[in-house]
């Protein structure tokens, strides 16, 4: 079921140009940001049924050795504590840290807001990932 905050957050992407790809029915968009590096961070963006809440999340952000684990965990515990509005977690299936934000909107505002939340997300996962890949390669 399409919901109305993805579309209305659709339609404000739209105004403002920037690309993305839709699910239109499951509420999802994909947006493919290039990083750093030449590095791609996929964000996918969920808007819930309730049209008041949607959740952000990173996939390709970096992958890591099997026996690094126990340090990643602990670096995203440390992220976590350093920076705001986002999440670090291991996903251990595909040992791959990912970027997660969870968020409430508004109908009124939800394009605004969700473009806000993206660029806040990109800020920091490019500002934290000297330190995951310096743990990666120590």
């Amino acid at each position: 079921m399409t919901t109305m905050s993805y579309k209305l957050t659709t339609a404000f992407f739209d105004s403002k140009g920037l690309k993305y790809l839709a699910r239109e029915e499951d509420s999802a968009m994909l947006l493919l940001y290039g990083m750093k590096d030449n590095k791609r961070l996929d964000i996918l963006i969920n808007f819930d049924e309730d049209d008041r809440t949607a959740g952000l999340t990173t996939f390709g952000y970096l992958t890591f050795p099997e026996e690094k684990k126990a340090a990643m965990y602990e670096l995203c515990s440390k992220m976590n504590g350093a920076y705001r509005w986002v999440k670090f977690y291991v996903d251990d299936e595909n040992c791959e840290i990912r970027v997660r934000d969870d968020a409430v909107i508004q109908l009124d505002s939800c394009g605004e807001e969700i473009h806000e939340l993206v660029g806040r997300l990109i800020e920091i996962s490019e500002d934290a990932y000297p330190n995951f890949m310096k743990a990666i390669w120590s």
